[in-house]
């Protein structure tokens, strides 16, 4: 049995009718982020819409992706074992990280986690819809941009 995740990718106009033409193929740089290097998705549709390059709209690719083999990331980036730019591990298809407010490793406290999920092999996602997302139609928390 396949693990299939509806997630989120979020992008500019532009970017999300490149991906519907070429799939996240035509994503030409991988993303050397805190929590390894890929392509980056989220299930938490929020969070998305903070990574958004369009303004008053969020755009959202909503992809079908194939993890396979997830490492669990509790490494924050800067430490001495931290991920990032780094290569997804030998052994695994993806990393997958809860994230916090803070976008570093949930520490388990009462907020309500995020998650990022990093594929290296373009063909494990499958975009499915594009969604423009009015900001004012966005669940409002106390969420500051990622500094990414």
């Amino acid at each position: 049995l396949v693990k299939i995740l509806p997630t989120a990718y979020a992008t500019t106009s532009s970017g999300a009718h490149e991906i519907c033409q070429a799939g996240f193929a035509c994503i030409n740089k991988l993303n050397s982020g805190y929590y390894g290097k890929g392509v980056y998705f989220t299930t938490d549709i929020n969070y998305a819409c903070l990574h958004s390059g369009d303004s008053s709209t969020s755009v959202v690719v909503v992809s079908l992706v194939i993890p396979g083999n997830s490492y669990p990331v509790i490494e924050s980036p800067g430490t001495e074992r931290s991920l990032q730019g780094k290569a997804i591990l030998t052994g695994y298809q993806s990393h997958y990280c809860l994230v916090g407010q803070d976008y570093l490793p949930w520490k388990q406290d009462n907020e309500k986690p995020m998650d990022e999920l990093v594929i290296h092999q373009e063909l494990q996602a499958i975009p499915k819809y594009v969604l423009f997302i009015n900001s004012k139609n966005l669940k409002k928390e106390s969420q500051k941009p990622h500094p990414n």
